[in-house]
């Protein structure tokens, strides 16, 4: 049918670009690790933001990763935002024993804000630092590389530096679902344009925003940005638009994180997001599932299925979807750089972009049925425009 073979030939070039792209502007992307050890002589002040809220299960060895990866001349500043668990009595804890850290304790919540962004803005107000370093409270540091980090962005001259996380998995699902979500996220930003300062692509992660402070006011803080639950994105949208020097680098090496527990844990912790990414709009969102499926299903399933059942008319799109398949382990070696998947996953694919889109659909419900973006017992009505 010439309807299923436009579709594969479409898929098929698309992807290829994707691979094509992604793997010329991963020349551009070292990987944190690779980078010069930091030169001797005196940091300029970092101080190290970390919102917290229940993180008592993971808080204790990601804090002490931060304090082995700190210039000695660093602070750490958490923020214990409502927590009901004894995040804040460990935080506490640790404070004693070492200077570096101080705990800030919030116990409500003004109007107007996510508790995520309101955490981040007075961290941010007491801090000393003429660098920011926002990270979240369940990422582990290998021993100096915030230190290599800082370093690079200064000798540099940067604004904005990001480090994306080696996302960690477990078992099969997890693989299926992160994989798949890192390739649909980074197809969409275009992310291997990001240090490309010709491009208006952005980018930013929870996991490692290392920002000047001159160029952080310059954006607005998290005041500009203060009901949004895509923070981290949106915080390097910001300083993309106003001018600031953004690049990017890879972490695998350096920093990692287990991004959540099981399949249901990683559909449950894109809950808050997943909407948001399409304006909290029900027609993007509906379109972009619709564009999702058919790009990850039609060069899969076209050939499989010509296979299985000897469709002689379907011969020309098999093979136009088949041609699609090398550009998805392409694109899978570029993803493998910021997850513990290998490229052989690539045939999960399909899979991966249903759960994505039963992702997005429960988020899409959840939002609309509750009155606004659930998060950690609060339903925030009041919200941004997401991306």
């Amino acid at each position: 049918m010439l309807i299923l073979l436009l579709l594969n030939i479409l898929a098929c070039g698309f992807w290829w670009w994707v691979a094509l792209s992604w793997a010329a502007g991963s020349r551009k992307m070292p990987d944190l690790v690779s980078l010069p050890d930091p030169v001797t002589g005196e940091f300029p002040v970092l101080s190290v933001v970390i919102p917290a809220r229940d993180e008592a299960d993971s808080l204790g060895p990601a804090l002490s990763s931060v304090l082995d990866s700190i210039p000695s001349n660093a602070e750490v500043i958490l923020v214990n935002d409502r927590s009901s668990d004894s995040t804040g009595e460990l935080a506490m804890t640790m404070a004693r024993g070492d200077a570096r850290i101080r705990v800030l304790n919030v116990a409500d919540l003004p109007a107007g804000w996510i508790g995520k962004t309101y955490a981040m803005q007075i961290g941010a107000d007491a801090s000393k630092g003429e660098w920011l370093l926002f990270t979240d409270a369940d990422v582990h540091f290998e021993t100096g590389c915030i230190e290599r980090a800082l370093n690079f962005a200064v000798c540099e001259g940067m604004d904005h530096l990001v480090v994306a996380p080696e996302l960690r998995t477990r078992g099969f699902w997890e693989k299926v679902f992160v994989s798949c979500f890192v390739v649909i996220l980074l197809t969409w930003l275009r992310g291997w344009r990001v240090n490309d300062q010709a491009s208006k692509s952005f980018l930013g992660t929870g996991a490692f925003n290392l920002v000047r402070k001159e160029a952080y006011h310059r954006a607005g803080e998290h005041h500009a940005l203060s009901d949004e639950v895509i923070d981290d994105l949106v915080l390097g949208r910001n300083l993309r638009r106003t001018g600031s020097f953004q690049r990017v680098v890879g972490g695998r090496g350096s920093l990692w994180v287990r991004w959540n527990a099981g399949l249901r844990g990683l559909i449950k912790g894109v809950e808050k997001n997943a909407y948001a990414g399409f304006g909290y709009n029900p027609l993007r969102a509906a379109g972009g599932c619709i564009a999702l499926l058919t790009a990850a299903l039609v060069p899969f399933l076209t050939p499989i299925l010509h296979a299985a059942f000897g469709w002689p008319w379907a011969g020309w799109a098999a093979l136009t979807g088949l041609a699609a398949w090398p550009a998805f382990g392409l694109i899978y070696r570029q993803a493998g750089r910021h997850t513990d998947v290998p490229w052989l996953f690539f045939p999960t694919f399909p899979l991966g972009a249903i759960l994505q889109v039963a992702a997005i659909i429960r988020s899409a419900a959840a939002y609309h049925i509750y009155g606004g973006v659930r998060w950690k017992g609060t339903v925030y009505g009041d919200h941004g425009k997401g991306l």
